[in-house]
Formats: C-alpha cells, sequence, structure tokens
C-alpha cells in the first residue's frame, strides 16, 4: 500500500537541507551570460555590497564573488550553510549567516543589490519585496532568477516518456500540461510593478543545456532586475 503524505511550503524548503553534501553536484551552473547581464543591468561594480537570499551551497554566490562583489548571504539550511562555508572559503569577503530571510535583520542595510538564484518562490509573499527594498540602498537593485525545466525542440525526450511513471503514483501532471521551451517560460514583472516598490524592471532570458551521464536535460533561466523606487507609491500586495 503506498500512503501520499502533503508537504506544505515552509516543510518542503527546508528538504534540500537533508541532501546537502550531493546539491552541490547535483544542481546545474548558471550560465556565465546571466551573470554578466545581471551584473551589466544593476550597474555593478566590484566592491559593490550585495545581498543573496537563500544561497544553499553557493552556486550563484561563486561567480560572483569572483567578479570581487562584498556578499552577505542568508541560508535557512544548517547543513546547506556549512557547505556553502567551505566551497566560498576562499573568499574572505564572503558572509555566510545560517537563518531565515524573512525575521533577519543585517548589522547595515544599505546594499547595492539584494538576489536570489531559484529561491525567491520559498519566501513569504508577504514579506519579500518590502523586506528586499529596506535592505537595498536607494536607487539599489532587487534580482532574482530560477533554474526551471525547459524542453527545447529536440531535446532528450526522456521526460515526456517519464510521465506515466509519475502517473502510476498519482504524482502525474494535470491533463493539457504543456511542456515549455526556455523561450515559453513565464515572467512576474506585473507581480513585481503591482507592489509600488521597484521600477524599471528588465527581464532577460537563458538557457543552458547541461549533459548528465545518458540524457540531457533543458534549463531555462528568466532573470528579474528592477530598481528599487525612492518614493514606493500606496502599499500593494506583496505577492
Amino acid at each position: 500500500m503506498m500512503v501520499f503524505v502533503s508537504i506544505d511550503r515552509e516543510q518542503l524548503r527546508t528538504t534540500f537541507n537533508s541532501a546537502s553534501s550531493l546539491y552541490h553536484q547535483a544542481k546545474p551552473e548558471y550560465p556565465a551570460e546571466l551573470f554578466d547581464e545581471l551584473v551589466r543591468l544593476a550597474r555593478l561594480r566590484p566592491g559593490d555590497r550585495l545581498f543573496e537570499v537563500g544561497c544553499a551551497t553557493g552556486k550563484a554566490t561563486i561567480p560572483l564573488a569572483r567578479r570581487g562583489f562584498r556578499i552577505t548571504c542568508v541560508e535557512l539550511g544548517t547543513d546547506l550553510a556549512a557547505e556553502a562555508r567551505r566551497n566560498l572559503d576562499g573568499f574572505p569577503r564572503v558572509t555566510i549567516v545560517n537563518a531565515a530571510f524573512e525575521p533577519w535583520e543585517p548589522p547595515q542595510a544599505g546594499f547595492d543589490m539584494v538576489y536570489a538564484a531559484t529561491a525567491w518562490h520559498w519566501i513569504d509573499p508577504a514579506v519579500r519585496y518590502r523586506k528586499a527594498w529596506e535592505l537595498l540602498r536607494e536607487g539599489g537593485h532587487l534580482a532574482f532568477w530560477s533554474a526551471t525545466h525547459a524542453f527545447p525542440a529536440g531535446g532528450d525526450r526522456f521526460f515526456h516518456e517519464l510521465q506515466d511513471v509519475y502517473d502510476e503514483i498519482n504524482e502525474g501532471l494535470p491533463p493539457g500540461t504543456q511542456f515549455p521551451e526556455a523561450a515559453e517560460l513565464p515572467d512576474v514583472r506585473a507581480q513585481i510593478e503591482a507592489t509600488g516598490l521597484f521600477t524599471d524592471v528588465e527581464i532577460r532570458r537563458r538557457l543552458a543545456e547541461r549533459p548528465g551521464g545518458r540524457l540531457r536535460r533543458g534549463w531555462g533561466a528568466v532573470l528579474h532586475v528592477a530598481r528599487r523606487r525612492d518614493d514606493p507609491g500606496p502599499s500593494q500586495p506583496s505577492g
């Protein structure tokens, strides 16, 4: 007999911590072009202060640390934070804090950029945009992106063929679900603008195909960059 247990968002966002030793090896790298675009759009310069939400093992931290930024990272998982410290041991200007983003208060705000790599969706929707705004200096930028499973034309059909296995355990996709190509991944421009806290929203899409043994999986990254408004409008739902 199979028993299926419903797991809420708060429980689910802590599950990566249990596999921290494998997480860094298994998670694909973000393409270098994404970081080039991020630095350009946010007008960053070496030495700028960055704040990362949910750094996990440091997949997105390392490329930015190599570019000479000072980075403070908050990571909820104890084991993930420890792994991040090991991976970033050679970067003295990177600080890893083991804490939840929502209640944590930094010794000093005024960051040039607050960013999250495949972690923004785990943050409490009622808190995330306002907290990011409070952490940023005037004219600073919020940036976030995800590594979403994408299905390029002509790509490996393994994940299409695997759906009958999910169906057998009642975890299949709803009827009519589409398998998006990278260019079809959704963005949340309207959600950002509705907060009244950010403006000049820029969106860039990048696709990186990663070989992995006997199959190839497509990943799409949708990068959002928005400038902090110095005079936010009336309070809006955070989204």
